[in-house]
């Protein structure tokens, strides 16, 4: 069972990374675009969803290693 959680959690942040280059690309893309003069609107949404999977992804790696209580002073844990 412990193998197969491992195995999970690689996964998710294999999936976590892949949001994080399409979130970059998409705003690299709409930065191109604006210059240029094209109107790339769905690029927005794709990367606002992208970021907030990333994020989903990232946090729940974080919770399984339980790095979250590093995260915060020490004076409030």
């Amino acid at each position: 069972m412990k193998k197969a959680i491992e195995w999970m959690q690689k996964i998710q942040i294999a999936v976590g990374g892949f949001f994080l280059c399409i979130f970059l690309l998409t705003v690299v893309f709409q930065m191109l675009s604006r210059y240029i003069g094209i109107a790339a609107t769905w690029t927005e949404d794709v990367s606002m969803y992208s970021f907030i999977w990333a994020v989903f992804m990232g946090a729940g790696a974080m919770v399984y290693e339980n790095v979250t209580s590093r995260l915060l002073p020490s004076a409030i844990c």
